[in-house]
């Protein structure tokens, strides 16, 4: 029994090492989500490029349009 365990201790190991490193990476991969969201081409409004480097200003925003109301006195109507 003795000569069973110990003959070759290091490919014991060593294989045992990997088969814990693949079941930890089968795991891993069954844990995440089953859909990833990938954004379709042209749905998705472009993020301003912000680099350095950039040509294009960064739009500013602006003031909120308000629209007078007739008889309104408070929102700053006439």
């Amino acid at each position: 029994m003795k000569n069973f365990f110990f003959s070759h201790w290091k490919a014991k190991i060593a294989s045992l090492i990997l088969a814990f490193a693949v079941w930890h990476l089968i795991d891993t991969n069954l844990r995440r989500p089953t859909r990833i969201d990938i954004p379709v081409p042209g749905t998705v409004s472009p993020l301003p490029d912000t680099s350095p480097g950039s040509v294009v200003p960064i739009p500013l925003p602006s003031a909120p349009i308000i629209s007078p109301v007739p008889g309104d006195t408070l929102s700053g109507g006439n």
